[in-house]
């Protein structure tokens, strides 16, 4: 089968609001299947990229960002990280989620964090079975107003765990 992953624009805003997906058996017929990972209050959701590990499962990952605090996240190491009314981080607001199919995906697990900051692009790569790597455009809106470079996450473990760790 094949999966298709497609992000919408919100207003005048076409990084995305929220990841879709659709299913096909022949990529002539495609059933629409939904949101893969949407909104969140301000969070959109962007980017979403899928791959087929070597266990069998479909592994999904997008990049979120928070439309109100994008500009304040990523900063040097000596300034103090600005926070939201509830007093999170700005570099928290931002970062990657994945999700797991074990059935082709037709349902998905929750999505869960794996790295906070701004990013964008993320794309999975598995070089050796249960070995997961994550490379994303790694973003310093604060202090470049633009991409700082290619970063990577990692898992030894099919992606129970990620080094580095959140934080």
């Amino acid at each position: 089968g094949y999966i298709m992953t497609w992000q919408n624009g919100d207003g005048g805003n076409n990084n995305g609001a929220d990841t879709y997906y659709a299913l096909s058996s022949d990529l002539k017929s495609w059933t629409f299947k939904g949101a893969l990972f949407a909104r969140n209050d301000n969070q959109f959701q962007t980017n979403a990229n899928v791959k087929l590990l070597s266990d069998g499962r479909l592994m999904a990952v997008s990049s979120f960002w928070d439309t109100g605090s994008y500009r304040l996240a990523g900063v040097d190491k000596n300034d103090a990280l600005p926070t939201d009314a509830a007093g999170v981080a700005a570099n928290q607001q931002h970062g990657i989620r994945v999700r797991f199919s074990s059935n082709n995906g037709a349902s998905w697990t929750s999505s869960q964090v794996i790295y906070n900051g701004p990013n964008w692009e993320c794309h999975i790569m598995e070089p050796s079975a249960g070995h997961i790597q994550i490379y994303f455009a790694e973003s310093r809106p604060r202090i470049s107003d633009s991409h700082s470079g290619t970063s990577m996450i990692e898992s030894y473990d099919n992606g129970q765990t990620w080094t580095p760790g959140l934080g």
